[in-house]
């Protein structure tokens, strides 16, 4: 808020001077130089007002805005998939807000005011626990719908007190949400399977006890036959040999005896050759006993004999490669053997085959026992356990499908009670945001003075509140502050006084309700009658010390010290002083009431 016109003109005169006097000294008293130029006689002679013996008041005059105390916005948030609209209970502004009343209707359904700190965070469902359930519980006490210690939790008590509350109001109770009627939903469809599975396995148990047919009794043997013959089959049959093991030896085989074969054929070579040279050598013997050129014979001799021994070579390279042949043929055909070879009977074949027979002798040895129903009765024992938990399941889904508190249909508010400040819907609205505004049943007044002023106002002081056409009010100061500086109170450097007003009528509380009134402040006073000169008659000597200029009876003048006082409207207090400063007697040497003083030329 701008800071109003104020009526006192000398606010900060009068704090400096109570502290001192200096702040006056420096606006009221003139120089030396302006005083002797005022002490010069002008023609017409100086103006004079005579000191006045009165009681001085200083007070701080300025203008504020009545509000009621602790404003508070109320929003309704949409319950649901209903749309927020108003469809009654609208309040009229000034209307009391009580605990466990409609604040305003919607979508058919009520909301209601509790008192309480907390705001409304969830809806309330049975079971729930929290600092709001406490909150929900003290409230209902206090509208004696609730008896008994508080449980903290949203019990069949506090369900039942909430149904009350509703009904005192005219509302039927809320229903349960959607999420707590599907689970009664899914707990009853839970029920019904469990009942089903009694069902079956009581009729599993009946079946049970049947004793077996003659038929059962030779398919069982039958069974026990056949696994018997199985078994004695996998005892004697041998494991077959690895068809490709066999394969792979085979064809190691047959390239060893087409090795050994190949050797042989070129041992048979070698001895031809063999006995080819021999036969040579024995030609060319005869031919040298006959010959007379033993030379040539001799030569001829030697050739044929190195052919010899080149074929004897041969021969027994032939011959150690057939030895080793025929040994990789005989090793080859040892190996072909041992692959062709059958195993033993299998194992695993055998494990099999008694496994099976141990089976056929059990089944057929259980039919011939007779019926074991301790199974099935293990089956109808655990049904039955099944459909208990489902019936306890559904009993407490029930019990949460219970009233709730929706969180739509419930506003807290501390303080209660309160009155409708401004409303902000009607009838058809629909609700998007705040929906009125509530505040306490006081009234409190703020208004801006400025710093200066500010430092004369401590808590505590009384005010008058005037308004045109009614009577004054009285308040107390609560606050003085420095105003926000986002505001342009605070950015022009004034403060904020926060005032409460005494005892009023309802008339009064009617008429001052967003009004701006006068407000007078009381911030001095003197202790009964003083002397007192306008704050023009102050003037200073060369020391800056204050003075009057005392119009004598034969029309001089003369300068009297003076100590100054409280200052209020215009006119200050004065005790006369000497030069040293110390205060003298009242009379007509000094100062005295009546007596003029000069206040201009």
């Amino acid at each position: 808020m701008a800071s109003p016109r104020r009526s006192i003109a000398l606010v900060a005169v009068t704090a400096v001077i109570a502290a001192g006097g200096g702040y006056v000294a420096a606006q009221f008293i003139v120089s030396p130089a302006d005083a002797a130029a005022r002490a010069a006689p002008p023609a017409a002679g100086p103006i004079t007002v005579p000191v006045a013996l009165k009681a001085l008041h200083s007070e701080v005059t300025t203008r504020g805005d009545v509000a009621f105390t602790d404003p508070a916005d109320i929003g309704v948030p949409a319950g649901g998939d209903t749309q927020p609209v108003v469809t009654g209970r609208v309040p009229k502004i000034g209307d009391p807000v009580a605990e466990g009343t409609v604040l305003l209707e919607v979508a058919g359904r009520p909301v209601i005011a509790l008192g309480g700190a907390l705001s409304t965070y969830r809806t309330i469902v049975p079971g729930s626990r929290g600092p709001d359930v406490v909150q929900l519980q003290a409230a209902l006490h206090r509208l004696r719908l609730l008896t008994g210690r508080s449980s903290g939790e949203y019990d069949t008590a506090t369900i039942a007190a909430v149904g009350r509350l509703y009904a005192k109001l005219g509302y039927s109770a809320p229903t349960p949400t959607p999420e707590a009627q599907n689970k009664v939903d899914q707990a009853k469809e839970r029920k019904r399977a469990a009942e089903q599975q009694v069902t079956q396995a009581e009729a599993e148990l009946a079946q049970v006890d049947k004793p077996p047919t003659e038929s059962e009794k030779l398919a069982a043997q039958g069974a026990i036959d056949t696994a018997s013959a199985e078994l004695a089959k996998a005892r004697t049959a041998p494991t077959p040999a690895d068809e490709a093991a066999v394969a792979a030896a085979q064809r190691a085989l047959d390239a060893a005896n087409q090795a050994r074969q190949q050797a042989e054929e070129q041992v048979s070579a070698a001895e031809q050759q063999l006995q080819q040279a021999k036969a040579a050598a024995e030609d060319v013997a005869a031919q040298r006993k006959a010959a007379q050129d033993t030379a040539a014979q001799d030569k001829a001799a030697h050739h044929q004999a190195a052919l010899e021994k080149a074929a004897q070579g041969r021969l027994d390279a032939a011959r150690s490669a057939l030895a080793a042949a025929k040994d990789k043929a005989t090793v080859a055909q040892q190996a072909f053997d041992a692959a062709n070879r059958q195993g033993p009977p299998d194992q695993t074949a055998i494990a099999a085959a008694k496994n099976k027979l141990a089976v056929a002798i059990a089944q057929r040895d259980e039919l011939l026992a007779g019926p074991d129903d301790a199974a099935a009765e293990r089956t109808v024992t655990t049904a039955k356990q099944a459909l208990t938990q489902a019936k306890h399941d559904l009993a407490t889904a029930v019990a949460e499908a219970r009233t709730p508190l929706p969180a739509a249909e419930v506003v807290y508010l501390p303080g209660l009670p309160r009155r409708v400040n401004e409303v902000k819907v009607k009838k058809g609205s629909a609700i998007d945001g705040t929906v009125m505004t509530v505040s306490g049943s006081q009234l409190q007044v703020s208004a801006t003075v400025s710093e200066a002023e500010a430092s004369l106002l401590k808590k505590g002081m009384t005010a008058e509140l005037t308004l045109p056409g009614t009577d004054p009010v009285t308040a107390t100061i609560s606050k003085v502050k420095a105003a926000d500086p986002d505001t342009d109170a605070g950015k022009n450097g004034d403060w904020t006084v926060t005032l409460d007003p005494g005892r009023i009528t309802k008339a009064q509380t009617d008429s001052l309700g967003g009004s701006n009134v006068k407000v007078v402040i009381a911030v001095g006073a003197t202790a009964g009658k003083v002397l007192a000169v306008p704050t023009a008659a102050l003037y200073s000597d060369s020391d800056g010390n204050p003075r009057v200029e005392v119009l004598e009876p034969d029309g001089s003048t003369r300068f009297q010290t003076v100590k100054v006082g409280l200052s209020a409207a215009g006119e200050v207090e004065v005790v006369p002083t000497d030069h040293n400063g110390a205060v003298v007697g009242v009379g007509k040497d000094t100062l005295t009431e009546n007596s003029l003083v000069v206040v201009g030329r």
